[in-house]
C-alpha cells in the first residue's frame, strides 16, 4: 500500500496534527486496520495515539483518501469523539443498554420494603349517581328535515320536466 500525506496541519489547541492522506493499493480495498498501520509506519507515531476520523473511496478507483488525528501519546484521545474511537477498535453497531447505562446503586434493605400504599378518599354518593347516568344523544332533526325538503324540492322540479317530455 502506498499512502501519500496531502496536508500534514497542527491544531495546538487540541494536541494533535490534523493529516489527510492518500492511499493507493492494488486488488481488494483494505481494512480501517491495514490504513491505520501503513498510516502509523509512514508518520512514525504509535497506533494507539492515531484515530482515523473518516475513509472515502472514489467508484472505480483503487485509492481512498481519508482523514486521520495524529496525538503525542494515548493519553491526548481523551479529544476523541467515542463512536470515532469505537470505528477505529473495529466495534461495530451501536454499543448496547447495559454498557452505556451506569451500574445501578446499591439499595438499603430497609429501602426494600414498600410503603403502605395511601387509600383514596371515598366518593359522596351523590357523585357516584352523576357517574352512573348515562348521557343520551339529542338526536339532530334540523339536519334530517333539511335533507327531507332538499329531496321534495328536486321531485316537485322533476315532476313537471316529466310532463312536458312525454308530450
Amino acid at each position: 500500500m502506498n499512502i501519500d500525506i496531502n496536508a500534514d496541519v497542527e491544531n495546538k489547541l487540541l494536541k494533535r496534527r490534523q493529516v489527510t492522506f492518500t492511499a493507493g493499493f492494488k486488488g481488494s480495498t483494505p481494512s480501517r486496520k491495514q490504513v491505520k498501520e501503513a498510516l502509523c509506519s509512514k508518520l512514525g507515531a504509535h497506533p494507539d495515539a492515531v484515530a482515523i476520523e473518516k475513509i472515502g473511496q472514489p467508484f472505480g478507483v483503487q485509492s481512498l483518501e481519508g482523514l486521520a488525528h495524529v496525538y503525542a501519546s494515548a493519553d491526548g484521545m481523551k479529544a476523541e469523539h467515542e463512536h470515532i474511537l469505537r470505528r477505529d477498535r473495529g466495534e461495530k453497531g451501536r454499543p448496547s443498554k447495559e454498557a452505556t447505562a451506569a451500574p445501578a446503586p446499591a439499595k438499603p434493605a430497609a429501602a426494600k420494603q414498600e410503603p403502605a400504599k395511601e387509600q383514596a378518599a371515598p366518593k359522596p354518593a351523590s357523585a357516584k349517581a352523576e357517574e352512573a347516568k348515562p348521557v343520551a344523544a339529542k338526536p339532530a332533526p334540523a339536519k334530517a328535515e333539511a335533507k327531507s325538503e332538499g329531496a321534495e324540492q328536486k321531485k316537485e322540479h322533476a315532476k313537471p320536466e316529466a310532463a312536458s317530455e312525454k308530450k
